[in-house]
């Protein structure tokens, strides 16, 4: 049982971080594109 609480915390962790990647990607390009 809390073998698996702390894997789908990893899970969720690892998942946050991917998606704030992405976000952060996806900001910065769209901030470069609309500076020019």
């Amino acid at each position: 049982m809390t073998v698996s609480f702390i894997t789908q915390f990893t899970m969720g962790f690892v998942y946050l971080t991917l998606l704030l990647i992405v976000l952060g990607m996806f900001t910065s390009i769209y901030l470069l594109s609309k500076r020019e």
